[in-house]
């Protein structure tokens, strides 16, 4: 209940209470329009008793909207992995084998990055932001220990061709969502206050699990020795354009002014360029093998 207590010298005060409809904000524009004199001070008596379904709205709207972001994250890699038949053979140890590979991976690029490569100046101005191409283009270069662990990775999987191609890229897809976006979701996608930047998180892990399937099935398609000779340049080219990535989308946003929603939609954009090209020697190739 909301009141506000008059004293006019008198202990026995009168109490006149406002209606539990009414807001904060709105009991405060009363009390500053009030008269307020020397013997008569107003004073604000705000007692928070509204009912329990206000206070309990915004906690469900935050889990609501954290709720939305994770099933958009998750939802691709739980389509993919029941519409492609890895349920059925079993592969929840082997996509295991493949999250604490990309974990061993990360582990040893952030001991070499940590050793030889130091950070940005922290003192720069923020207004006029730089490209720091040399040090973008040696981080980039260390993403190389991706190509080398997932092609390790992919050595070690018992199977054809197709099964290690989606065990490697969902496993691997996976471990970057749990250790770079389902702690941000959770933090942030539960506060009070809505933002956009946690819906981009999730488009961003789809289009990482793109990004990752394709690096896969490009290393399966370099490892064969098969592939037709004029495929082989295209192959080693998009595996450079993955692993540089990071610099390319730095670069490209620093020139055109991209920023938000128009950098997700270049790097989807982008992102799927790779993987529609990769796609189609891939499924050359496989159909070559099928006939032979």
């Amino acid at each position: 209940m909301l009141c506000v207590r008059q004293h006019h010298g008198d202990p026995a005060d009168s109490i006149s209470p406002w209606p539990a409809s009414m807001t904060l904000k709105t009991v405060a524009q009363t009390l500053s329009t009030a008269p307020c004199s020397a013997p008569s001070l107003a004073c604000a008596c705000l007692v928070r008793s509204f009912p329990e379904r206000h206070q309990s709205q915004p906690a469900r709207m935050t889990l609501f909207h954290f709720g939305n972001c994770l099933a958009l994250s998750i939802g691709p890699y739980f389509l993919l992995y029941k519409s492609s038949g890895l349920s059925e053979y079993q592969s929840v140890w082997k996509l295991g084998k493949a999250i604490l590979a990309y974990f061993i991976t990360q582990l040893c690029k952030m001991l070499v990055l940590a050793t030889f490569f130091p950070m940005a100046n922290e003192n720069a101005d923020p207004d006029h932001h730089q490209v720091d191409i040399v040090g973008e283009f040696m981080k980039s270069t260390m993403d190389l220990s991706d190509l080398l662990g997932l092609h390790l990775l992919m050595l070690r999987i018992p199977g054809r061709g197709e099964f290690k191609v989606l065990v490697a890229g969902l496993g691997w897809a996976s471990a970057e969502f749990l250790t770079t976006k389902l702690i941000p979701l959770w933090v942030g996608a539960r506060a009070i206050e809505f933002s956009w930047i946690y819906t981009q998180h999730s488009f961003d892990s789809n289009i990482s699990l793109v990004l990752y399937m394709a690096i896969a099935s490009l290393i399966w398609l370099w490892s064969r020795k098969d592939l037709q000779k004029v495929y082989m340049p295209v192959v080693v080219i998009l595996l450079l354009l993955c692993s540089y990535r990071p610099l390319v989308l730095e670069i490209v946003a620093y020139m055109f002014g991209l920023s938000s929603w128009s950098l997700l939609l270049f790097k989807a954009a982008f992102t799927c360029g790779i993987g529609a090209i990769a796609l189609q020697i891939y499924v050359g190739l496989v159909k070559t093998l099928k006939t032979y």
